[in-house]
């Protein structure tokens, strides 16, 4: 037979367990929910840094120019100075024939010669190079390899 002290002796001790239980639980489910904050956090933070990649067709690029007959220092100015308001804009282009499959989501839109000629005035990008350089830099490795 127990005694009423030890019947509340008893219900103290299963009391002051369930409080722990609880206290625990709530604690953990605290830490869990501040693990999973900060991890979405992290995850959104390494999302944003990473680069953005699109695939453009330079052959297509060039072949639509030469249909609207501009000359070809103007194609060749036009491809460099897309190349370059894209990495202005942290943006990894790859040459669509270095690819398998591409899709739409990654495509690098097409521009206009106006509109490029606005956002390369607009991001300070000019033109280097020009056909001449270009087909001496080829004869030149042309001829170191022969």
């Amino acid at each position: 037979m127990s005694t009423p002290l030890a019947k509340q002796s008893i219900l103290f001790i299963i009391s002051i367990n369930i409080f722990t239980a609880f206290l625990v639980f709530a604690l953990c489910k605290s830490y869990t929910d501040d693990q999973v904050d900060m991890a979405m956090t992290q995850s959104v933070d390494y999302i944003t840094k990473m680069p953005t990649i699109k695939v453009f067709n330079t052959t297509q690029i060039t072949n639509e120019l030469r249909e609207q007959k501009v000359p070809l220092q103007k194609i060749v100015s036009y491809i460099e100075r897309y190349i370059k308001l894209h990495k202005v804009k942290g943006i990894i282009l790859i040459d669509s024939n270095s690819t398998l499959a591409i899709p739409d989501s990654a495509k690098a839109p097409h521009l206009t010669m106006q509109e490029l000629d606005e956002l390369s005035e607009k991001y300070g990008i000019t033109s280097e190079y020009s056909v001449d350089s270009l087909l001496s830099d080829f004869n030149k490795t042309l001829n170191m390899k022969n």
